[in-house]
């Protein structure tokens, strides 16, 4: 409901001059807008940093009618463009309530819905993460002082399901 509610907002006429929208007969976008809601994330992708400025702004207006406080600090923008003939990662200048959305370094890469996004989308930083997490576990393991058969018995099983959990963050 909510989300409808935005998109009519932006389909209005006052936002079809500013080239949301192809024309009033059938509301084809002139530029690809697209916006994904999952729970309480939110992205918003577009063709043109100027209409992501917009929609960001109208986003704001609808979070404050909502009472929804949006974490400037927990956002962050990536910016991929076309330069002549090849695409070239750079750092948008986006705002949120007058403060700067924290931009991706170039060459790095940012984390949405538990998945790495970067400029040459790579799944190293995945790969590093489950790998970094996998070799911490198995250290813990390793450090655990001798026990009883009857306490390992008992370890072993929470270790498994610990285990069986954490690959089923990581897997996709």
């Amino acid at each position: 409901m909510s989300f409808n509610t935005i998109i009519q907002h932006i389909k209005s006429e006052k936002y079809r001059q500013l080239g949301f929208w192809k024309s009033s007969e059938n509301g084809t976008p002139l530029n690809p807008l697209h916006w994904f809601q999952f729970a309480d994330d939110a992205a918003v992708v577009s063709g043109q940093e100027k209409e992501n400025q917009m929609l960001l702004n109208r986003f704001t207006i609808w979070c404050q009618w909502a009472q929804t406080i949006i974490r400037v600090d927990k956002c962050s923008t990536f910016g991929i463009r076309k330069q002549v003939t090849k695409s070239i990662q750079y750092l948008p200048k986006l705002f949120i309530n007058n403060c700067l959305v924290p931009r991706v370094e170039l060459g790095k890469s940012f984390r949405y819905l538990g998945r790495y996004f970067g400029f040459n989308m790579s799944d190293e930083d995945h790969k590093s993460e489950v790998y970094d997490t996998l070799t911490s576990i198995l250290n813990e393991i390793d450090d655990l002082a001798t026990i009883t058969s009857e306490k390992q018995n008992s370890l072993i099983p929470q270790s498994l399901c610990a285990f069986q959990n954490l690959l089923a963050l990581h897997c996709f």
